[in-house]
């Protein structure tokens, strides 16, 4: 079981190692990105809807709407 966790600055991932985090626009861009750490700095996005994808070490690919 996973979890993730958001404050006004930060989107945290626990419960799983992550390998890399992507958070996608609903365009499909990446728009931030972040390797090897559990989280990922938010704060300079704009309040909308985005997905977080998450690649864990024993590759899965886990992705999860998320609401700013």
């Amino acid at each position: 079981m996973f979890s993730i966790i958001m404050n006004g600055t930060d989107l945290t991932v626990s419960g799983i190692s992550p390998k890399r985090i992507e958070l996608l626009a609903s365009n499909g861009a990446v728009i931030a990105d972040c390797d090897y750490s559990s989280t990922l700095n938010i704060k300079h996005l704009p309040a909308g809807v985005y997905i977080a994808k998450i690649y864990t070490t024993d590759r899965r690919v886990i992705s999860h709407k998320i609401l700013r």
